[in-house]
């Protein structure tokens, strides 16, 4: 079998909220009132626009306008985890596995595939939500949304820190992302890396001329994933 390097994004990927949307997002709010003393008013709607964004530049762009300077951002930033988790931990917002991933999961898990997530999530968000769902077990690597400023560089990541992790070198064309959103798309082919999209409706029910991924599905219960992937 060829050394396969599958990265999931995390958000409409593999786990989806369930109720209230304001349980999970209102964790912007209360990590940034905590680390800068900002208030941001912002709607459900507002929050939604950042669809697909990392933490890092999704938190910049909220108080970049709020009198917060770029250098106490990137010297108080690192802190933003830790108070995520401590609202995750508090407040306890709902998510679900999205259909097969967990089938998808103990199925590439069983094959020896190499698995790990790509996500805009800070590392300490990341790890609460999937294991929030069960399914935190299958991974221990990871990119996460405080490491980079969009999910192209993030992306890049990938070689370096693989390698460092898994002890062996993946080819490009080895290494693939699942994901929910244009953006994991084209950070995929910025990188040389495949790519599947899942389009699931609503504000990713259409795909740009300029997005191409490797593979469209409707969910991860669709065969063709499994079948791409070997």
């Amino acid at each position: 079998m060829k050394k396969l390097l599958v990265l999931f994004d995390i958000d409409g990927t593999l786990t989806n909220r369930v109720g209230n949307l304001k349980e999970s997002l209102w964790r912007f709010p209360y990590a940034v009132k905590k680390l800068f003393n900002v208030d941001l008013n912002l709607t459900v709607d507002d929050y939604m626009s950042f669809n697909g964004w990392i933490d890092k530049a999704q938190v910049w762009e909220m108080v970049k306008t709020k009198g917060v300077s770029r250098d106490e951002y990137e010297k108080k930033f690192p802190k933003f985890g830790e108070i995520v988790l401590e609202y995750f931990k508090f407040h306890k917002p709902t998510y679900t596995t999205a259909p097969g991933a967990k089938e998808l999961l103990q199925n590439l898990y069983e094959r020896g595939v190499n698995l790990g997530v790509i996500t805009g999530n800070v590392e300490e968000g990341a790890w609460w939500k999937l294991d929030n769902v069960g399914i935190r077990n299958y991974f221990s690597f990871g990119l996460f949304g405080g490491e980079a400023n969009d999910r192209v560089e993030l992306a890049s990541y990938v070689f370096e820190k693989a390698k460092r992790h898994f002890g062996t070198a993946f080819l490009p064309d080895n290494i693939v992302i699942i994901g929910d959103t244009v953006h994991d798309v084209r950070s995929a082919k910025e990188n040389g890396l495949k790519s599947i999209l899942i389009l699931t409706g609503g504000q990713n029910s259409e795909v740009p001329k300029d997005v191409t991924p490797n593979l469209i599905v409707s969910s991860l219960e669709d065969k063709k994933v499994l079948e791409f992937l070997m």
